[in-house]
């Protein structure tokens, strides 16, 4: 190009652009199967995450209630384990497997309460004693002993 006072004048030689165009469109089929491939992924994630949020929506509907003898034993089990746990000396890991255990047995106990119509204890991160206790009491006046021997 030949600049003069304020005009761009064309070279009169008109270059080839050709071999460009074969660069664009190489990079151009280098990278679409990338780019489909990952549009894919992305649909996938989108579709799964639609579904989930569909089952999250539709709530625990469709969730076996469990029987009370399954609860019963479940209830029984856990509280074992956790009588069992409370007395064995400080060991590592110790401390997980209790509030795990402990958040095991909250749940039991509320799917317990749910069954025989007593107010299940809050649902927070750990239960407190005084309200497994409580929970327990009401539950033994429906006829549920928590506390009796589990199978080992």
């Amino acid at each position: 190009m030949i600049l003069s006072a304020y005009r761009v004048e064309r070279d009169p030689g008109g270059r080839d652009t050709g071999e460009v165009a074969n660069v664009v469109l190489l990079v151009t089929a280098l990278l679409l199967p990338t780019l489909l491939g990952a549009a894919l992924i992305a649909v996938a994630r989108v579709v799964r995450w639609w579904q989930r949020a569909a089952e999250r929506r539709a709530g625990v509907a469709g969730l076996p209630v469990p029987t009370l003898e399954r609860a019963a034993a479940d209830v029984r089990r856990l509280r074992a384990q956790l009588d069992r746990l409370e007395v064995q000396p400080p060991a590592p890991g110790r401390a997980v497997r209790m509030r795990a255990l402990r958040g095991a047995y909250g749940e039991a106990l509320a799917t317990a309460c749910r069954l025989l119509e007593v107010p299940p204890p809050p649902q927070t991160a750990w239960l407190a004693t005084a309200e497994q206790y409580r929970v327990e009491c009401a539950l033994r006046d429906k006829g549920l002993d928590v506390t009796s021997a589990a199978v080992r």
